[in-house]
């Protein structure tokens, strides 16, 4: 399946690697790596995710890191679109999808 980043999903990206990369460059690095690793897999396994209260939105929890990935399947193009990468610890209710900027 091929992969699509929304641009919120790669400000997102940025915004995580900016903050850890405050710790440390390395943390920062290991981070966005294992992001991207997470999301390379998610693509050979896409309906692993669950469901949120939006129809064609899925979120898979990055436990170990605290971070969740929300993402649609584009089953026509076959291609994974990442929607948003969210702090879990700040989610509201982790079955909808967060607005940028509060929306």
């Amino acid at each position: 399946m091929n992969l699509r980043y929304r641009a919120t999903a790669l400000e997102d990206i940025h915004a995580i690697y900016t903050w850890r990369s405050r710790q440390s460059p390395e943390i920062a690095e290991r981070v966005e790596s294992a992001i991207f690793a997470t999301v390379d897999w998610l693509a050979a396994h896409p309906t692993l995710g669950t469901k949120t209260d939006e129809k064609s939105v899925r979120r898979w929890p990055m436990t170990d890191l605290r971070y969740a990935i929300f993402y649609s399947i584009d089953r026509d193009a076959d291609t994974l679109d990442v929607l948003r990468i969210v702090d879990g610890r700040r989610l509201r209710d982790p079955k909808h999808l967060p607005r940028v900027n509060g929306n």
